[in-house]
């Protein structure tokens, strides 16, 4: 029995002439699947999902008694794997998911302005009421004025009223 390795299904492939296309319209494994599995990429794949893979392509080029699945070294290989991408898939997260800083700062952003507001607002309160105060004075002023006015205009209009006749 052979260790697997990618190339031992490439070469099968190439030996039968069969086109990747070919292979993944028939075993339904995309065909990126497929180059990465002769590539012997598998970082993306979870170990079920590879064998599942790996038999199916095997069976369908018809030499899945051929292939070796050694359940311990396989699982030695992964913890090498995660070992050795541990720190880099670590900061990639970090790197990648940078949902944080745009979720983040807009509310940061919102927070300042709402606090500025609520600032200005609690230290106009006092202008806004002088403003107010000044606003009824003055109302109140034009009012006296504009009721003499009509006093007076009233008291002329009488007069002259009372002349005529």
């Amino acid at each position: 029995m052979k260790k697997f390795s990618g190339e031992i299904l490439k070469l099968e492939r190439e030996k039968r002439n069969l086109s990747i296309e070919e292979i993944s319209s028939s075993t339904k494994i995309s065909k990126a699947l497929l180059r990465k599995i002769e590539n012997s990429d598998f970082e993306y794949l979870p170990s079920f999902h590879r064998k599942y893979f790996i038999k199916t392509y095997a069976k369908f080029l018809g030499i899945e008694k051929e292939i070796e699945f050694v359940e311990v070294s396989e699982k030695d290989v992964d913890l090498i794997i995660e070992k050795e991408n541990f720190e880099q898939k670590r900061t990639s997260v970090l790197i990648d998911n940078y949902w944080f800083p745009k979720i983040m700062i807009p509310i940061l952003i919102a927070t300042a302005i709402a606090v500025i507001f609520y600032i200005f607002d609690t230290n106009n309160k006092g202008y806004l009421e002088k403003l107010s105060a000044i606003d009824n004075q003055l109302s109140g002023d034009l009012f006296e004025e504009t009721d003499k006015r009509f006093l007076i205009e009233d008291s002329s209009v009488e007069n002259v009223l009372e002349e005529e006749f």
